[in-house]
């Protein structure tokens, strides 16, 4: 029975799909096939129980029936003798018929034992093949209540695991959320205090140079109205010492009134006509005039400024030219090109694409480009000044160190050495070393230099250095002073 049924549970043709079942399904319907032979055994043995039953009850009815049969009537008495062939025949006619039945119940007795016996051995059959069936389904249960408490086990852990690793993902993801939303907070409020501070900076820079311009202005009106009464006086005689010490006041006021005029305008006419008006006070006090602020005249047999410069610019031969009475003049040549000079010897350079360029007789030189870039050269610092259209500023320096000034208040200094240098707003420090050495400054003054090998060196608002690693700075840099014009 047991072959029987592994035969049947391995036999495609009982479980045509079993080999595509999970675990858990298989273990399932191999269940519901034993609990159905189960059924089946028991129906069998149901049937052989009755059949036993009723061939016992049949037996007991035959040998009731045996039993109540009357036994044979003896002959009444006769008077006459009887024959003795009569009486053997009837006692052989009675002894036939008792071992007749006596044999038929020693065969029906038999028969029920040998039924008995063969039931008896069935049923021990039975009792054994269904305990072994019983264990096998306990087996059975038992295997598939631990896979399922396996599965149910890794299932309840896996999900933990996934949950823990979510929920700790998304703590982090909040907290770095957090910081992130605390320090752009700190930085709009830095911002927002820097900005009205230096809001409120300007407005009284803007009130305090507006006040000075109308200073300034009421000067040069007082100038030209001595300039134009020393016009009208006749000569008069003064002593050198008082001309040189007129003429180096005057010229003292000249380079300030220059210095302050330059923030307000783009073109140098204004300057001019103020310097214009400084040189010739000063030449009203004298009766000859200095030589470094006069535009020679042509008639003493010297080129005029003008010609020198369409010389060098190589220019044709103006087709106008213009002089106006307070000694402006100016030049117009056929490609678009202007040139004017003006009385103390300055020079404006002025071309039809837009681009103009002044030259002061100190040796000074403003460049004016269409796109908006501003250039301007210092002759006695040999210092270049450039101004671009987003407002960014650069500062190049006669021993090779360049400046950048960024519109958000970083400041990029580059060193001839190749050192970078970056000032932020919040007076953060950044180097750079041509050997990769890293120095940073924070706005507490902590210093720390960070080398290539990997070791740091922090210093604690100028106390002594501590190192994170034994290795030791072949040498200490500090940052260098930038220079802001």
């Amino acid at each position: 029975m047991e072959s029987s049924f592994a035969s049947s549970t391995s036999d495609t043709s009982v479980f045509p799909s079993l080999k595509f079942y999970t675990e858990s399904e298989a273990l399932k319907t191999k269940k519901d096939f034993l609990v159905e032979e189960r059924s089946k055994i028991h129906q069998k043995w149901a049937s052989k129980k009755k059949w036993e039953e009723e061939a016992l009850k049949g037996f007991l009815a035959l040998e009731e029936e045996v039993s109540n049969i009357p036994p044979r009537p003896s002959p009444a008495p006769s008077k006459w003798p009887k024959l003795r062939t009569e009486s053997y025949v009837d006692s052989d006619v009675d002894s036939a018929s008792e071992t007749t039945s006596t044999i038929d119940i020693d065969r029906l007795r038999r028969d029920h034992i040998r039924n008995v016996k063969a039931l008896e051995a069935e049923k021990e059959l039975f009792e054994k093949y269904k305990s072994e069936e019983l264990a096998k389904l306990k087996r059975l249960h038992h295997e598939t209540e631990v896979n399922k408490r396996r599965e149910k086990l890794t299932l309840e852990k896996h999900q933990l695991v996934t949950a823990t690793t979510a929920n700790k993902k998304e703590r982090q993801e909040i907290e770095l959320l957090r910081e992130t939303v605390k320090e752009l907070n700190s930085k709009l409020k830095k911002k927002e205090s820097k900005s009205s501070s230096e809001l409120s900076r300007l407005k009284d820079r803007a009130v305090t140079l507006t006040r000075r311009n109308e200073e300034l202005q009421q000067i040069i009106n007082d100038l030209n109205a001595k300039l134009m009464d020393q016009r009208s006086k006749p000569k008069l005689d003064v002593t050198a010492q008082e001309l040189e010490h007129t003429v180096a006041l005057l010229t003292k006021q000249n380079s300030l009134l220059r210095k302050k005029l330059r923030q307000f305008t783009d073109e140098s006419d204004t300057a001019s006509g103020i310097e214009n008006c400084v040189t010739e006070s000063a030449q009203g006090h004298s009766s000859t005039p200095s030589p470094s602020r006069v535009v020679p005249d042509k008639n003493e047999g010297q080129n005029s400024p003008l010609d020198e410069l369409g010389a060098e610019l190589r220019l044709m031969k103006p087709f106008e030219e213009v002089c106006y009475p307070d000694g402006k003049c100016e030049r117009m040549y056929a490609n678009g090109t202007r040139l004017v000079l003006y009385r103390n010897g300055t020079t404006k350079e002025h071309r039809s694409s837009g681009y103009t360029k002044l030259r002061f007789v100190n040796g000074d030189a403003k460049e004016t480009f269409e796109d908006g870039k501003v250039v301007y050269f210092y002759a006695e610092t040999k210092t270049i000044h450039t101004s671009l259209p987003d407002k960014t500023e650069m500062f190049q320096f006669a021993n090779g160190q360049l400046e950048k000034h960024h519109v958000d208040g970083t400041i990029e200094v580059k060193f001839p050495d190749a050192t970078v240098q970056y000032i932020y707003p919040n007076n953060e420090e950044k180097s750079i070393f041509p050997d990769g050495t890293i120095q940073t400054v924070d706005i507490h003054g902590r210093k720390v230099i960070q080398f290539v090998d990997g070791t740091q060196k922090v210093y604690e608002n100028g106390s002594s250095a501590h190192s994170t690693s034994k290795s030791t700075s072949p040498l200490e840099k500090s940052p260098r002073k930038v220079t802001v014009l």
